[in-house]
């Protein structure tokens, strides 16, 4: 699952970055300290106390730097057609509960967003974990961290994998299909 499709829904119901209000700042801070599982909860609240103390102490704020990806008008037109084509998808797919095989890689370096969690317990419902990586967002898909995405991908299979040999899950008469699109029977 990518995270970017996760945005349309109720939490993420404003993309076009105006602040938000008091009222969902107290929101976010208080399922941040009341709903986060522990190691992102510390995390949290170790970004938030640092991001209101810079604030307050007129220090800037900055946020951690992603690993910019090329420029659109440097890319090749297939390319910028699939850019295209995710964008649109990031911003009319409308993410529900999946009861099946469901993991997310999280760069464990990355700002913790309240409202990503919110909507990763609503959306994974089933066999649901996430796989903390190092590194941050976008440096997940170059090296070195890239190398232990795909670690962690292969340990997830070979895991549904294992679980198959074992014993089908059956759910209303229908075998339960991963995200990958395999089968747990035969993945």
């Amino acid at each position: 699952m990518i995270d970017d499709t996760l945005q349309a829904n109720e939490w993420y119901s404003d993309s076009s970055g105006t602040p938000r209000s008091w009222v969902e700042r107290l929101g976010s801070l208080w399922y941040g300290l009341t709903r986060l599982q522990w190691p992102y909860r510390r995390r949290y609240v170790t970004q938030q106390v640092t991001r209101y103390w810079k604030h307050f102490t007129g220090q800037p704020v900055n946020e951690p730097n992603n690993v910019a990806l090329s420029n659109t008008e440097e890319l090749p037109p297939t390319i910028r057609l699939v850019q295209e084509g995710a964008q649109h998808a990031l911003h009319s797919y409308i993410p529900r509960p999946y009861e099946g095989h469901l993991r997310y890689v999280y760069g464990i370096d990355n700002t913790t967003s309240t409202l990503l969690f919110k909507t990763l317990k609503q959306v994974g419902i089933g066999d649901f974990s996430i796989r903390n990586v190092p590194g941050y967002h976008l440096a997940l898909f170059m090296p070195p961290y890239v190398e232990r995405v795909g670690h962690e991908i292969h340990d997830w299979l070979d895991e549904v994998q294992a679980q198959a040999k074992v014993a089908p899950v059956v759910v209303d008469n229908h075998v339960r299909q991963s995200i990958t699109g395999s089968y747990s029977a035969t993945p």
